[in-house]
C-alpha cells in the first residue's frame, strides 16, 4: 500500500481510523469508511466499510482484532451507521473466526453486522 493513500484515507472526514498500541508497539489497525449501503443490503442507514484491518500475528485476531472490531463498531454507531461490512478473504481463518464470534455473518464473502 502506498503511504500517501493510507495518509489520505486516515485523514478523510468519513474515516474511522484506529490503532492498537501495546507500549509503543503497533499490534494492529482498522480503518472504517462511512459509505452509503450497497444495494444488496437494506440496513436502514449508512454503512461502515472496514477494508483495511490487520493484526501482527494470527493469534491476535481473538484479542486485538476483536478489540478493534468492537471499537470501530461503536465509533460507527456513534456516527449514525446502521451496519458494518468487513472485508475478509475466505482463507483468512483466524480473522473469519473472530468476525463470526463478533456477531458478523457472511454475505457474498463480506461480513456484515446490523448496528
Amino acid at each position: 500500500m502506498h503511504a500517501a493513500f493510507i495518509a489520505d484515507l486516515i485523514e478523510a472526514d468519513d474515516a474511522i481510523s484506529l490503532v492498537y498500541d501495546d507500549d509503543g508497539v503497533v499490534r494492529g489497525f482498522a480503518i472504517g469508511t462511512l459509505i452509503d449501503a450497497p444495494e444488496v443490503y437494506d440496513p436502514g442507514g449508512p454503512t461502515s466499510m472496514i477494508d483495511d484491518f490487520m493484526v501482527d500475528e494470527p493469534d491476535a485476531w481473538r484479542s486485538i482484532g476483536r478489540a478493534l472490531l468492537d471499537a470501530v463498531t461503536e465509533a460507527a454507531r456513534a456516527r449514525g451507521a446502521a451496519q458494518i461490512i468487513v472485508v475478509c478473504g475466505p482463507d483468512d481463518l483466524p480473522k473469519r473466526s473472530m468476525l463470526g464470534a463478533g456477531g458478523c455473518t457472511v454475505a457474498t464473502e463480506w461480513f456484515t453486522k446490523q448496528l
